[in-house]
Formats: C-alpha cells, structure tokens, sequence
C-alpha cells in the first residue's frame, strides 16, 4: 500500500514538473495591410504570414478592405508579433511622423491609449513613409538627425504601449530577414545588424536619449550610398524571443 502511495505521489510531482516546463500557447501575429496601398504591399504582407504560419505561428490578417482599428486593437493584446505595411503619417506625438493608416488614420496618441500589449511584442513597419527615416516625399538628402527623429517618433507609441521593440525596413524581404534572424534566436540588436548590413550602412547603434522612453533601449539607424535611411530599430538590444520560452534555445 505504502509502495503504491509512494508511486503516485512520485508521479503526481512528475507530470506537474513536465507542466511546468512545457511552452505555453504559440506565438500569434497581426499581419496588417493599410488602406490605399498597391498589391504589392499584400503581397510582401502575405509572404510574412506564410513564413510565420510556417513557423506554428497564428497568424490574424488585416488586409486592406478588413483593417478595422477596433478589431486589430483586439487582436494585439496577445501577439507577439504587429506588422504593418502602408502609409505613414504625420500624426505623431509631437506633430510629426507617427501613426498608421487602416480603415482610419490613426493617430501616435490613439495607438499610446488604445493598444495594449499582454505580450512582449516586436513591431514592424514594412515600407511606411518615415518609419525607417526616409519618406517618398523628401526632397534632397535626408540628415541623420531628421531620420533618428522620425524613427523615434514612430516607434515611441508602440513601445510606451508595451512593445519590446520596433524595428522599420523598407526593402523587399528586409522585414522578413530580419524575423528570420529573431525566430533563429538572435537578439533584437543582432537581428537588426544582420539585416542592415545586407543593405546599408549602420549610421547609428547606440542608447536612445529620450524624455518619453528609459534609457533601456537602443536606436539604430541605417543609410545607403544615396544617403536614404531604410533600415531602423529602437528596442531593448537583447531581448530574444527565447526569453519567452516558445522557441527553441539551441
């Protein structure tokens, strides 16, 4: 009797320890498309979620013609990963770049009141006007200081609203290359030098000064030889995603 006892109890504790050490739900992703935007912005968009669902990541699409701002709200709070491929605007914190463009514009201070991430979220802007530093309206060079200005202004919403980092590229596949480097288990800084240095030259890596944001995070700024500023990152450097203890640590 005291032998069967002991056995149980024996396993009890054993499948708790097992428990304990099994990865909790999968990643989820919203993979959102802007309003009046070309294919090729879907496209781009939808080779990422494919990689993801790849990856056993749920992923929740917001295309064009289904952007409601009220269901992607609902949708992040547990997602790990909000990309977003369209427009950018001038509606930031302070005046300048910030914000997105769904069914509505959607302003930096809607985005600080209105999203909450459960998670530690990554954002990702694919080709929106400002969000790397560059616009498709600038007018001779862009200097380093105007493109710091416009990443930080993008991203300091999404990070004051619980992400752990954003990073902006405006290349095709850049965005991808730099999920691939993150789900391969680099960090956010790693991940970021890996996929500028393929096309740019690193400007910038270095601790954001800012009066909205900790002295955690880092910017990073990338330009090309026309002096274009195409690739960014403001976050926590080395954060992983294996700190979440959903992907493998090898």
């Amino acid at each position: 009797m005291y032998n069967s006892f002991f056995f149980a109890a024996s396993l009890f504790f054993t499948l708790i320890s097992l428990g304990q050490n099994t990865p909790s739900k999968k990643l989820e992703a919203l993979c959102i498309v802007g309003s009046r935007v070309g294919q090729s912005y879907e496209d781009r968009t939808e080779e990422i979620a494919e990689f993801l669902e790849s990856k056993n990541v749920k992923v929740h699409r917001f295309y064009d013609g289904n952007n409601n701002w009220n269901k992607i709200k609902k949708a992040a709070e547990n997602c790990t990963f909000f990309i977003y491929s369209g427009h950018g605007t001038y509606l930031g914190l302070d005046g300048g770049f910030g914000g997105m463009v769904v069914e509505d514009f959607i302003s930096a201070q809607q985005i600080v009141d209105e999203l909450k991430f459960k998670k530690d979220a990554i954002v990702i802007y694919q080709s929106a006007c400002g969000g790397a530093g560059s616009s498709a309206n600038d007018e001779g060079d862009l200097d380093l200081e105007t493109a710091e200005e416009r990443v930080v202004e993008t991203a300091t919403p999404f990070l004051l609203a619980g992400a752990k980092a954003y990073h902006a590229n405006n290349y095709f596949g850049g965005a991808l290359d730099f999920l691939k480097n993150l789900l391969g288990g680099k960090s956010v800084n790693e991940s970021y030098i890996s996929t500028a240095e393929t096309w740019n030259t690193i400007e910038k890596n270095e601790r954001l000064k800012s009066n909205r944001l900790p002295s955690i995070y880092y910017v990073g700024i990338s330009s090309d030889d026309s002096q274009e500023f195409n690739v960014a990152y403001v976050g926590i450097p080395t954060f992983k995603l294996t700190e979440l203890n959903l992907i493998s640590k090898k």
